[in-house]
């Protein structure tokens, strides 16, 4: 419901909201008010709540709307109270006016505006709508702030259109320089790359919703060859290490940094992973961890079958800690361990050798490619692979044990933990007599020339009979 008056600060302040005003359909309705005078500008009351609005219509000269008529926009100017009569008045008179030059002052509002966004405003554009479209990892969105604050710090406040290609370029030269003096293990070149690339990331998340932006000048990196060269990283832990890293783990002072290290390297799980592992993930009965879709970076449910050792320092956590969510418990915000940067360098300045969480993963699929086809080694790791099947039954999950105890084995094998693998015959022999004696190789009925030929063809295959296999011959009395 429409009506007009000679509008006035006192006549605006005498009006009542609240009119309680409906349609046919019985639909809260606002009653406008329109200025005799100032043609396009009034006031606009709630018929439900006790507020009143300045309200300007424009007519935009050249402007139609997809009817072909004139485009009539109503546009807030603000809350009575909030603006004061001759504000609303003048603000009023610049929208008509730039309509008469048939500009949408609208458009012109966005414009200004988006010419005063600064970086910082962007920057926290974006981590607020990653967060809301669960675009990124937690770990790769807190890599992305943590960039974007320390290093173009001086940088917050400058309008980002104003960033040019001459200072992309001097700030790529900067970087290098205060990486080594913040982060003294960081490769500083590879570091500046990243940085440059979270800058390169805001601008394009920018340019989504600002179309006039300028060019990204991120662009000059590649235009000019000017990104720093990166060598892929493959370094892990090698064999004649493997007694030094073992033996530094054990003298960490935390036992959860020790075992949290050995877990790593015993599993191949990304950091994330391990160091957010609950304690509801395992199965003690099942003698397996279990990854949600929502956990893993594949994306996709993952069952890690436990080795023997693996489950024995699982459990002996379990009797140890007062923790009922967090395997890795620690005094920090997310109630969990939270950085190796700390456990690692200690690790490292012993073995003489810098080591990251990931050098410990690849260290893991170094020894199990050494021991078997990478199609376990895939499984084991959870790597996207689209030609391996997504699921595995009962059966396929205890043969990832088996190939899981074998690469434990041959850890604690280099570390010096364990026996050396037999590799004759002889050896063979000796040790499963040993186990499991002459007397009891006879109750079963096996005689020694059998389990011979046994542990033979087991040679001959590449893989030994295991102990468990020989076990239940035993058992069943069965030679072959």
């Amino acid at each position: 419901m429409d009506s007009k008056q000679s509008l006035t600060a006192t006549a605006v302040e005498r009006m009542q909201a609240r009119t309680g005003l409906t349609d046919a359909k019985g639909n809260p309705f606002y009653k406008i008010i329109w200025d005799t005078k100032l043609r396009g500008f009034g006031v606009m009351l709630s018929p439900l709540e006790d507020t009143k609005t300045y309200i300007v219509r424009i007519t935009i000269k050249g402007k139609t709307n997809k009817k072909g008529k004139p485009k009539r926009p109503r546009i807030a100017l603000g809350r009575v109270g909030a603006l004061t009569f001759e504000e609303a008045k003048q603000k009023a008179r610049w929208y008509l006016t730039r309509a008469g030059d048939g500009i949408d002052p609208r458009e012109q509002e966005k414009q200004t505006a988006a010419s005063q966004r600064t970086l910082l405003t962007v920057v926290e554009e974006r981590i607020a709508w990653v967060k809301s479209h669960k675009k990124l990892r937690e770990r790769s969105l807190e890599d992305y702030e943590d960039m974007m604050r320390f290093y173009f710090k001086g940088w917050h406040d400058w309008p980002l259109r104003n960033i040019t290609r001459e200072d992309v370029e001097k700030r790529h030269k900067e970087l290098p320089g205060e990486i080594k003096q913040r982060r003294a293990y960081a490769k500083v070149e590879i570091t500046a790359n990243r940085a440059m690339r979270a800058l390169r990331a805001t601008i394009i998340f920018a340019k989504i919703s600002d179309k006039a932006l300028p060019e990204n000048p991120v662009r000059v990196l590649a235009d000019k060859g000017l990104w720093y060269g990166e060598q892929k990283r493959d370094s892990c832990v090698p064999n004649h290490l493997f007694t030094k890293f073992w033996e530094a783990t054990g003298q960490l002072a935390n036992t959860t940094h020790r075992d949290l290290l050995r877990y790593i390297v015993l599993t191949g799980k990304r950091r994330e992973e391990a160091r957010s592992l609950r304690w509801d993930q395992i199965d003690f009965d099942a003698k397996t961890i279990t990854a949600s879709s929502q956990k893993t970076k594949s994306k996709r449910k993952h069952v890690l079958p436990l080795s023997d050792f693996l489950l024995a320092m699982l459990k002996e956590r379990r009797l140890a800690t007062n923790s009922e969510d967090w395997v890795w418990s620690a005094v920090s915000a997310t109630g969990h361990v939270m950085e190796l940067k700390f456990p690692l360098g200690l690790v490292s300045e012993k073995i003489g050798l810098h080591l990251t969480p990931h050098d410990l993963r690849r260290t893991f699929s170094t020894v199990a490619d050494r021991l078997m086809s990478r199609v376990f080694v895939t499984r084991l790791m959870d790597h996207s692979d689209r030609t391996i099947t997504d699921r595995y039954n009962a059966s396929d999950i205890e043969d990832l044990r088996e190939r899981m105890q074998q690469i434990t084995d041959e850890i604690l094998r280099l570390a010096g933990i364990r026996e050396p693998l037999p590799t004759s015959l002889e050896e063979l022999w000796n040790l499963h007599s040993k186990r499991f004696g002459q007397r009891m190789f006879n109750m079963a009925g096996l005689a020694p020339e059998i389990v011979k030929l046994l542990l033979k063809e087991g040679l001959e295959r590449g893989k030994p009979i295991t102990d468990n296999e020989l076990a239940q011959r035993m058992q069943t009395g069965v030679a072959a």
